[in-house]
């Protein structure tokens, strides 16, 4: 307790300079919690599809159906499946893509109730890969027998909830379109990222992982999306699918770089009006995980500088001016070491001061993370990378005081 008191009191006699070194420590750790934050967050939506993207294969976009005819987008002929990309390219090895389907509210009666609105077709890889976030329910499952086909929604303004049945009209590859209800298991939250959600991505300068899911974020005043299962819709249904927007295909160990390019040329047939290798995706994906640590890492080094140097300096000339105190401290009994205990302290009150200023920050940033553009993220990862910040000056800050004390003797400073 005696020590405790001791720190306090050194601190209070160098309030200018400690207040300093507090206020710095508390940027370098905001700093360094929005850093490592921009990095999970972007590392999430690269992640799934990691081991892909090291392969051999093209991202493409597709824009429309095949011979685009505003007049018969019925005609099934005019869309390609995954299923028929493998057929049509034998040196394939797999495909994931987003598939869509035009559709529209019915009433009781079986007419369109309101202006039609597209949804998004996922096939099992896609669903098991990459799951967005879920405000309220679950996300789609794979391989279950469900007694209705499910489907995941948008927040929305037209109040739709978990649990409710909806009847929507669909293009058929019969002549007549189909009503199928649909059972709403899960909602997602409002500006999270889904696959495939900006369709009209166009031609990407410099395509990343973020070209996968397009636009992505969305408002609930927007459109509603709808996203549903299409290994579940082709075995139950006659739902008309054709791929609009990403997909990803890989192709076989041996492929060519001539029969990539004859590829790239039948897949143009299709609207495939861009694609690009998985080599530049993967090296572009990785640029963009750690673009905010290029940004960033300048800042928080010259920062920690700073902090370290006040801390160092607090602490140097606290020692300094009770190395007369310390020295009868000796005399009475206690050790160099329990005086240098003195000045951890120091450090550790500083460091709390600091991380509980900072703890006030971020929570006020993740009031209005969104306005301003800044997500927070409080993993295992932030925290390791505080306690590393934090460890670090107060090891600093205790080598000048141990590094003084060792060089004097009681004797040595009571005759000064």
């Amino acid at each position: 307790m005696t020590l405790f008191k001791y720190a306090i009191k050194n601190l209070k006699k160098e309030p200018v300079v400690n207040i300093l070194t507090i206020l710095q420590l508390t940027a370098v750790i905001v700093i360094v919690v929005i850093m490592t934050s921009s990095v999970l967050i972007r590392y999430r939506y690269y992640a799934p599809f990691k081991d892909i993207l090291q392969g051999n294969g093209i991202f493409c976009i597709f824009t429309q159906p095949a011979n685009y005819d505003a007049q018969n987008l019925q005609d099934p002929n005019k869309y390609i499946a995954d299923d028929e990309i493998k057929n049509l390219i034998p040196y394939v090895e797999d495909v994931a893509s987003c598939n869509y389907g035009p559709c529209y509210f019915v009433d009781e009666n079986g007419n369109p109730a309101n202006s039609s609105f597209t949804a998004l077709f996922y096939d099992d890889e896609m669903i098991k890969r990459y799951e967005p976030e879920i405000a309220q329910g679950r996300w789609l499952q794979t391989g279950t027998e469900a007694d209705c086909v499910e489907c995941v929604i948008s927040e929305n303004t037209l109040g739709l909830k978990v649990g409710d049945r909806i009847p929507l009209g669909f293009f058929s590859l019969e002549e007549e379109d189909m009503i199928q209800e649909l059972l709403i298991v899960g909602m997602l939250t409002e500006r999270t990222k889904i696959i495939g959600h900006d369709k009209d991505s166009g031609t990407l300068e410099t395509p990343d992982i973020t070209s996968l899911y397009g636009g992505g974020a969305f408002n609930a005043d927007e459109e509603l999306v709808i996203l549903l299962s299409s290994n579940y819709l082709s075995e139950h249904t006659t739902v008309l699918q054709g791929m609009l927007g990403p997909a990803l295909i890989t192709f076989k160990e041996g492929t060519s770089a001539g029969q990539i390019k004859q590829a790239r040329t039948q897949l143009s047939d299709y609207n495939a009006i861009t694609s690009y290798s998985f080599s530049d995706m993967n090296k572009n994906s990785r640029a963009y995980v750690f673009e905010q640590v290029k940004k960033l890492l300048p800042i928080i080094i010259v920062l920690v500088i700073m902090t370290v140097v006040s801390g160092v300096s607090s602490s140097a000339l606290s020692i300094r001016r009770e190395l007369k105190s310390f020295a009868v401290l000796y005399i009475t009994g206690l050790r160099w070491k329990q005086c240098a205990l003195i000045s951890l302290l120091h450090s550790l009150i500083t460091a709390a001061s600091a991380l509980v200023l900072s703890g006030i920050c971020i929570l006020i940033l993740k009031q209005v993370e969104i306005d301003i553009g800044i997500l927070l993220i409080l993993q295992w990862e932030t925290i390791f990378c505080v306690l590393a910040i934090i460890g670090f000056f107060v090891l600093m800050s205790l080598l000048m005081p141990l590094l003084m004390l060792s060089q004097n003797t009681p004797k040595q400073i009571l005759t000064r």
